[in-house]
């Protein structure tokens, strides 16, 4: 399977889209202005507990203070480790780990679970732990891949990552060296510094794109200055490497020219087509992404139990392509076609979970309950592609649906008549968007009509095509 990475900047904005066997499965959009991002590692300080929510609030320097759950705390104090959780108090410092970047609604996340990640390692300075990471599935390669952890130096915690799999012993004690050394580097700093401060910033987006990627066979970029970090970052990685990274010269702009700019604009759609005739309906609510599996044209054929059994698995496969492609994580909940044996639920859940093993966020499935909604969670650090890349809609606030003309122009009326009887009547001009200018003039049979006994003549209806639907304003009128 072939593994290409293109990577389009526009001033400080860097977008990213890896593709597998050509298509896209990965985009990613980076902003160099962005404060807070995942992986970031600061020295906070506490400025509240919240003893109700097992959290403390704690201040990163930055406009908003972070979450941080108890639960990452450790029960007791260890040797070099972090602050313990009966030890907590307002006013303490320590170190912390931004988990989760900002979302619409929500700050920052933090943790106490360091972790310093490498293309084929992830270092824990405070666990102990050796392991192998949960994507590699075949038990005689986890096996030998821990025998080789816990060969690793020094007394840390170590996780050997997929991207390590084919690592020589060498190659890993390599990584794990510098690793170590990037962490005495931020003890050194911390302990010459005042909370609040960054201690360690993220790689930049073009060296987490390649540390996050498996092998890539081609890396494109149309930027000169990241095509040059691209090459330092590939060749530590591999000497031999930077001959696969690009810049771009064509005239033409990258995404343009290889479809990549059509490919963010469907990731943006809230409806998927699918082969079989079928559709998913994406919507992204505060609780939940909800995905509605519709079967459309699929049930042409005659047996709608076996249309609707291959309608599900293919719904699943493309479910499991759209999370990860468009970076939604939290609850998600899907409304698969109902199937009426239990042999079809399960063949539809194996197929779900098989797609969803080559995600690299962690991911849970529950079994579908008695309405036939099947839940599942993954793992969030940043804002979803959709938010992003919109802003919410100035007409409908965000919600999808602007109030008809009819309700606006029953609500206008209401409320000139309260205001004409709290402060009497006056010549007044009623400015609202055509539509619903249109049905004010139905409603009051001409365009200046009494809106309450005694105000004849008083009322001006005007048509404003720049106001938004289901808008209007009261202006003082000359009559």
């Amino acid at each position: 399977m072939s593994s290409e990475l293109f990577a389009s900047r526009r001033g400080r904005l860097l977008r990213t889209v890896l593709c597998e066997s050509g298509e896209p499965v990965e985009i990613r959009v980076e902003s160099d202005a962005r404060a807070l991002r995942a992986g970031q590692i600061y020295k906070g300080r506490i400025l509240s507990i919240e003893p109700q929510m097992r959290a403390a609030f704690v201040d990163l320097g930055v406009t908003h203070p972070a979450l941080l759950r108890l639960d990452d705390l450790p029960r007791r104090n260890c040797p070099d480790g972090p602050i313990a959780a009966d030890t907590v108090h307002v006013g303490c410092e320590l170190l912390v780990q931004l988990s989760r970047e900002p979302l619409a609604g929500k700050g920052a996340r933090v943790s106490c679970r360091l972790a310093l990640g490498g293309r084929r390692l992830v270092l824990l300075p405070f666990d102990s732990f050796r392991g192998v990471s949960r994507r590699i599935g075949d038990p005689a390669v986890a096996a030998r891949l821990r025998a080789l952890a816990a060969g690793l130096p020094g007394t840390s915690g170590w996780i050997l990552r997929a991207n390590g799999r084919d690592a020589s012993l060498a190659e890993l004690n390599d990584e794990a060296r510098r690793l170590s050394a990037r962490w005495t580097e931020i003890r050194a700093v911390a302990d010459l510094t005042s909370a609040p401060a960054l201690l360690d910033q993220a790689p930049d987006p073009m060296e987490t794109a390649i540390l996050d990627s498996a092998v890539l066979d081609r890396i494109v970029t149309d930027d000169p200055t990241d095509a040059e970090r691209a090459r330092a970052c590939v060749t530590r990685i591999d000497p031999s490497g930077a001959s696969r990274v690009e810049c771009w010269s064509d005239p033409r702009p990258l995404f343009s020219a290889l479809g990549l700019e059509h490919a963010v604009a469907r990731a943006r759609s809230r409806e998927v087509r699918l082969r079989s005739g079928g559709r998913l309906i994406i919507e992204l609510t505060e609780a939940c992404v909800a995905v509605d599996v519709d079967s459309g044209r699929s049930f042409a054929g005659t047996d709608a139990e076996a249309v609707a059994s291959l309608t599900n698995r293919e719904a699943a496969t493309e479910i499991a392509r759209q999370l990860r492609l468009r970076d939604l994580g939290g609850l998600v909940v899907i409304d698969f076609l109902e199937l009426g044996s239990r042999e079809a639920w399960d063949a539809v859940l194996t197929t779900l979970r098989r797609a969803l093993a080559d995600d690299p966020a962690r991911t849970a499935i529950a079994p579908e309950n008695s309405f036939g909604l099947v839940a599942l969670t993954r793992a969030r650090s940043r804002a979803p592609l959709d938010e992003l890349l919109t802003a919410p809609c100035p007409a409908c606030a965000g919600i999808g649906r602007v109030a008809s003309a009819d309700d606006a122009a029953v609500r206008a009326l209401d409320a000139l008549a309260n205001q004409f009887a709290v402060s009497g009547a006056r010549p007044t001009r009623i400015r609202a968007s055509p539509e619903v200018a249109a049905e004010l003039r139905l409603r009051l049979g001409r365009d200046r009509a009494p809106v309450i006994p005694g105000t004849d003549g008083l009322v001006e209806i005007v048509g404003d095509p720049t106001l938004s639907p289901g808008v209007y304003r009261f202006e003082p009128a000359r009559v």
